[in-house]
C-alpha cells in the first residue's frame, strides 16, 4: 500500500528514510525502557 507506493518513488526516499529510521529506533528505544526499567 502506502509503504510500497513510497518506496517506488526514487526522489523523497533519501529524505524520508532517515526519518523513519530515527522514528523506529527512538519507538525501539522506548520500549526498552518500558520494560527493562519499570
Amino acid at each position: 500500500g502506502a509503504l510500497f507506493t513510497i518506496v517506488r518513488l526514487p526522489i523523497p526516499v533519501p529524505n524520508v528514510l532517515p526519518g523513519i529510521l530515527s522514528i523506529v529506533f527512538m519507538y525501539v528505544g522506548y520500549l526498552v525502557v518500558k520494560y527493562f526499567m519499570p
